[in-house]
Order: C-alpha cells, then sequence, then structure tokens
C-alpha cells in the first residue's frame, strides 16, 4: 500500500469496513492497514463488539424490523417528565443506543439514521442554540457558569424549577470530564439549561437542555461545524438535548449515551 492510499483509510472507511460495505479491494486495503496500526484494529475490533451486541439484542427480528422497534420504543407516548416513566425504561435506552450506534457506524454527517420525512425547523434551532451557547460560554475565563459545581443540588433545583421538570446533573467523569456547573439560558420556545464539564487539558464539553417543543419524534442527529465543534442531539420527554464539545466523535457518541442513561 502507497502513503497516498494509507492516507485515505479514515474512520469512515473503517466504519464500513465494519459494516461489510465495502469491495474486496477496499477490504483488503483497510485489513492491511490494520495489520499496520494496532490502534486503527482496536477501534475496530471495539465497533465490531458493538455491532455483536446490537445484533445479539434484535437476534429474533430482521434489521429493518429492528430499527422499526426500536424507533417505536423511544417515541413511546407514555411519557411526562425527564425521569423514567417507561414500564420498560431498560428496553427503552436499548433501543436508543440501537440507533445511535447505527449512526455513528453510518458517519458523522448532517443526516442521522431516523428523523421525520422533512426536518423541522425547530430541531435545527435547537442544535445552533447548543453551538452557540457552547461558544460563548465555554471560551470563558471568568465566569463561565453561573453556579459552580460545589453548589450542584442548589443548580440542579434552580434549574429544574425553572425549566419546569427534574433535571440532573450528568456525570461524565467516567468520559475524563468533571462538572464546572451550570447556568440558565434562553431558547426560541422557553429557558434552557446549560451544564459544562472540562477535561483533565482544560477541554470543555456543555449539555444544552432546551424546552424547545418538537411534535415529531427525533432520534439521535449528529453534526459537526467548521470549527471543530461536534454534537450528538436528541429529543426526550418533550426536552430537546445537546452533548457539544471539540472532541472525536467517538468521544462525543460515548457522552451523548452516557447521557441518555441518566436521564431516562
Amino acid at each position: 500500500m502507497t502513503q497516498n492510499e494509507a492516507n485515505t483509510i479514515g474512520t469512515d472507511l473503517l466504519h464500513a469496513y465494519v459494516d461489510n460495505q465495502l469491495d474486496r479491494k477496499d477490504r483488503t486495503r483497510v485489513e492491511t492497514h490494520l495489520r499496520d496500526h494496532p490502534e486503527a484494529a482496536a477501534d475496530v475490533a471495539a465497533w465490531q463488539r458493538q455491532n455483536e451486541s446490537m445484533r445479539e439484542l434484535f437476534a429474533d427480528a430482521p434489521s429493518q424490523e429492528g430499527i422499526a422497534a426500536a424507533r417505536a420504543a423511544l417515541s413511546a407516548p407514555d411519557k411526562a417528565g425527564m425521569v423514567s416513566r417507561s414500564p420498560h425504561p431498560a428496553w427503552r435506552m436499548a433501543a436508543a443506543i440501537t440507533l445511535f450506534i447505527a449512526g455513528a457506524a453510518l458517519g458523522f454527517g448532517l443526516r442521522p439514521t431516523v428523523l421525520p420525512s422533512q426536518e423541522t425547523p425547530l430541531l435545527q434551532l435547537a442544535i445552533n442554540d447548543a453551538f452557540s451557547a457552547h461558544r460563548v460560554y465555554a471560551a470563558d475565563p471568568h465566569r463561565p457558569v453561573e453556579l459552580r459545581a460545589n453548589e450542584e443540588e442548589l443548580l440542579v433545583n434552580w434549574l429544574s424549577r425553572r425549566i419546569g421538570t427534574p433535571l440532573a446533573a450528568p456525570n461524565l467523569s467516567g468520559q475524563g470530564y468533571d462538572l464546572v456547573g451550570g447556568r440558565l439560558l434562553s431558547g426560541d420556545d422557553g429557558p434552557a439549561a446549560l451544564f459544562m464539564y472540562e477535561g483533565a487539558a482544560g477541554d470543555r464539553v456543555t449539555v444544552f437542555v432546551s424546552t424547545d417543543r418538537i411534535e415529531e419524534f427525533a432520534s439521535f442527529r449528529f453534526e459537526a461545524r467548521d470549527d471543530g465543534l461536534q454534537a450528538a442531539h436528541w429529543t426526550e420527554d418533550e426536552l430537546q438535548f445537546a452533548v457539544v464539545g471539540p472532541v472525536d466523535r467517538d468521544t462525543i457518541r460515548a457522552m451523548a449515551i452516557a447521557v441518555y442513561e441518566q436521564i431516562i
């Protein structure tokens, strides 16, 4: 393999390899690349294990039926707030992660695996607000948040009252990020909450929660911006959630799954 060919083995091609979407020539190129790059081989092995877990979860259903079942589980109408109210929360979490991993495997573009037939304008407004809030406050060296992590209980109670539903500050320590604090913001359709986290290198990630109402169900949605920010966005219980940060797509995916697990 030439150096130019090696340079073309990016994450998208690796995901296509995991999903058996490559022809014989490209599969050979990727396999040669994996032999020479242990870190890439480890990533591929992890993605393959994730896919196998999802296949086991929906072992009795064809792939399209499995996706349909996951979507139906997530859009069940028996929800009233932010904490778990579904009679089968574990099923709903598994369904969401199924769609999330499937979407990630298909690439980190502007379209998710499952979306309404026509994009809802509020969906784009909400993600734009999340990016804007991150840019403004994550870079602020003096007052990035209104209440600090040492006042977490006060922060959560205050934001819950203003948002109108019980909130919690997700724990992202498992992903290497500690809570800095949070603040109240204004969304297009009401108040919004911003939780901020900081990694060991000083980089910051934010979790944006808004009350912008979107009537149609929308699955996990991924978006990247030219300034290096990436986001994962989804709807849950008439709230919009977005995890935004200057991190790679696997990290933002892991964070979003962690947040989702803690809110259902």
